[in-house]
């Protein structure tokens, strides 16, 4: 069989392009007389997209096209435009029985197009198993990098395919591989929410708490993006709760930054540090309070977050929201007994415009919970009681 290479010399345009349509149609008949009566038109390629008939048929799925080319000695590993060979076309497009007609003729398993991706790397993305079983059996370079170092199992993983990321692990892909951002597998699962990935990798041993270049960890990924599910993964794996990046930030304040008040929710009752301070000395609830969520402020404060807690400027959450004129938020404060002083508008400054009339309200009009109401708040927050994830994380069992 004919290799990489493609040849025109001698065929005309017509003749050849010709001889394309009838690949795609699947007329082999034609194909079979076009071959008896010019072999070389074979090689023939478009002009665009350098696609050959065996480009065609491992496009379409078309395996009896396939053989009649391949036993007319067509290059198994010609390249179209983007350097992508029949395999990689007929593994993009889910094609299993053109996959094992192909590397039966001893297609390079392991050739790379322009971006350095491999049949392998196309088959991952599309998760079709079915092909990425056919080339595991002709033993590829299970672990081989793109041009931005990803693997196999790196884009299994970030398209969310468990199963092609199981079965590529029992060929003993590295879990723990890095990309040129130093992101693993683990890393891409937990950043796009993919559950039953992050419950793959974490079997096969993914370091939960590995990071990337800023100090990122898993947890912090799926806390960012409000991917609860991955979070009660990865504390059940015995996620770092309190792990802090370059610059401080815990998973909760990820969590009260983007509005996620369920992943915060689960982060707290994983006992996390509610008062952490990354730098600056802002805490969640200063975080939460600056953005204007109120669903991830009321639950910090059901779990004892400190209403006063003062960043190293002395600013209190309270001060935070009036000044991002937050109404709901400072309301919320103001129930939970922060403290007004030097922070409610001033008369002159209400009668300048309908937010700080409004503002000024909302400092006038709230009225301060008392002490068994907040103690009833935060009883309803924890309805299963204190001990409650010390108990689902020792059993390590659904909620």
């Amino acid at each position: 069989m004919a290799s990489g290479s493609t040849r025109t010399g001698g065929v005309s345009e017509e003749v050849g392009d010709a001889f394309l349509t009838a690949a795609k149609a699947e007329n082999v008949t034609t194909i079979d007389a076009a071959v008896k009566s010019e072999p070389r038109v074979v090689f023939h390629a478009d002009e665009k997209f350098r696609r050959t008939a065996l480009h065609t048929a491992a496009c379409n799925g078309h395996k009896e096209v396939a053989d009649v080319l391949l036993y007319a000695d067509a290059a198994v590993d010609a390249l179209n435009s983007v350097g992508r060979t029949p395999l990689h076309v007929a593994a993009r497009h889910r094609h299993v029985e053109v996959a094992v007609v192909l590397l039966r003729a001893h297609a390079a398993v392991d050739a790379q197009d322009s971006g350095d991706s491999t049949p392998l790397h196309l088959a991952a993305h599309t998760g079709y198993k079915e092909v990425v079983d056919v080339l595991l059996r002709a033993h590829p370079a299970i672990d081989a990098q793109d041009s931005d170092g990803w693997t196999p199992l790196h884009v299994a993983s970030q398209n969310g395919h468990n199963e092609v990321a199981d079965a590529l692990l029992r060929a003993n892909a590295a879990v723990a591989a890095k990309h040129s951002d130093s992101w693993t597998p683990l890393h891409l699962a937990a950043q796009n929410g993919h559950k039953e990935v992050a419950d793959v990798l974490l079997r096969a041993n993914a370091a939960v708490d590995i990071t990337i270049s800023v100090g990122w960890t898993p947890l912090h990924l799926a806390a960012q993006n409000g991917h609860k599910e991955v979070a009660d993964v990865l504390l059940r794996a015995d996620a770092a709760v309190d792990a802090q990046h370059s610059d401080g930030w815990t998973p909760l304040h990820l969590a009260a930054q983007n509005g996620h008040k369920e992943v915060a929710d689960v982060l707290l009752r994983a006992h996390v540090a509610v008062d952490a301070m990354k730098s600056g000395g802002w805490t969640p609830l200063h975080i939460a309070a600056g953005n204007g969520h109120k669903g991830v402020a009321h639950v910090l404060l059901c779990a004892g977050a400190a209403v006063e807690a003062l960043d190293n400027n002395k600013t209190a959450a309270l001060r935070v929201a009036a000044r991002s004129k937050h109404l709901d938020v400072v309301r919320l404060l103001l129930e939970w007994r922060a403290v007004p002083d030097g922070i409610r508008p001033k008369c002159a400054l209400a009668g300048l415009s309908t937010t700080y009339k409004q503002l000024r309200d909302a400092f006038d009009q709230t009225v301060p919970k008392t002490g068994q109401e907040l103690e009833s708040a935060r009883a309803a927050w924890l309805p299963y009681g204190k001990n409650f994830l010390d108990i689902q994380l020792l059993s390590k069992a659904p909620i």
